[in-house]
């Protein structure tokens, strides 16, 4: 059985698609200057970087 659209984007109004994702600036940094884990969000966030709990890391 083949899916129906295996190259579909999330929808819009999706997690992967409305919440931060706290990605890497600078190859292993975080906009702080922390190293990623290996996202930059405060706390865990989501399998796709996204959703962090606490939000994500800025510049101070």
């Amino acid at each position: 059985m083949a899916l129906a659209y295996p190259n579909e984007l999330p929808a819009p109004d999706s997690p992967e698609r409305t919440q931060a994702c706290c990605y890497k600036v600078d190859k292993d940094r975080c906009a702080d200057g922390t190293a990623g884990t290996p996202f930059c969000g405060y706390g865990p966030c989501n399998i796709f970087g996204c959703a962090c709990e606490g939000g994500c890391r800025r510049r101070k």
